[in-house]
């Protein structure tokens, strides 16, 4: 038998079938949908701001955001989330505010129609139609009054006043990680004081044209995607037939 030395190309194979050659991504989503709900039964889907708190005639006003999270691949692991929105105007009680976000347990639609420019107005919505998620019903059925939500928040932040704020935590990693994998995607409530007459925020909406279009919600997703790709595991095992056939001739 002649002596047979490993083929150099076997290191190649097994280094590709047993190393990760995933690495780190980062990827920027604008909202899918948003849309404001109010307790009086008003909406504004399409008005360039969304609305949070308590206006001053004492109407409560919550807003819901979601955002398609199809560009991140099945398997991947979230490492770090943060959601970026603007306060454009502010109610006439102007007090720093927590604003939390909840994840929602219903999908929802966004009204069809709204009020409001890019720096104001729309505060008080407008009538919504069939179809249009509102206090008391999502869009396609009955839901708890005030959207229908995970009781504990996912992320709290203080809004002080107007400009750009950030919402980041463990939980919101667990919510996006939750609906790449399952699929039950239906995004975040938000809500402020609702005790606080004119205690509202108004947040540049999706519609925002302000500063150029830079002011809508962004929701950063930094993940790692599925390590050693299948083509890889299949090149790799093809590589490795070729070379069990070599061999063998050698022998």
């Amino acid at each position: 038998m002649k002596n047979v030395h490993p083929l150099p190309g076997i290191a190649l194979v097994s280094s590709l079938l047993f190393s990760t050659v995933a690495s780190a991504a980062s990827i920027d989503l604008h909202a899918s949908k948003d849309t404001s709900i109010y307790d009086n039964g008003r909406v504004n889907g399409t008005g360039q701001g969304v609305f949070v708190g308590k206006a001053g005639n004492d109407i409560v006003q919550r807003s819901l955001i979601a955002f398609d999270l199809g560009a991140i691949p099945a398997g991947s692991t979230i490492d770090n989330v943060t959601l970026t929105m603007h306060v454009n105007a502010q109610g006439f009680f102007g007090a720093t505010e927590n604003i939390t976000l909840n994840a929602l347990n219903a999908d929802w639609n966004e009204a069809a129609n709204g009020s409001g420019d890019a720096d104001s107005g729309g505060g008080g919505g407008v009538t919504a139609v069939a179809g249009d998620a509102t206090w008391t019903d999502s869009g396609n059925g009955a839901w708890t009054a005030g959207g229908d939500f995970n009781a504990t928040a996912s992320a709290s932040t203080a809004v002080d006043g107007l400009g750009f704020h950030n919402w980041s935590s463990a939980s919101l990693i667990t919510d996006i990680q939750n609906w790449v994998d399952n699929g039950d995607n239906y995004g975040w409530i938000l809500r402020g004081n609702e005790i606080n007459g004119g205690s509202s925020k108004r947040f540049s909406s999706r519609e925002n044209t302000g500063s150029g279009g830079t002011r809508v919600p962004l929701l950063t997703i930094e993940f790692t995607p599925v390590p050693v790709p299948a083509a890889v595991w299949l090149f790799g095992s093809g590589l490795i037939a070729l070379a069990g056939i070599a061999r063998r001739k050698l022998t």
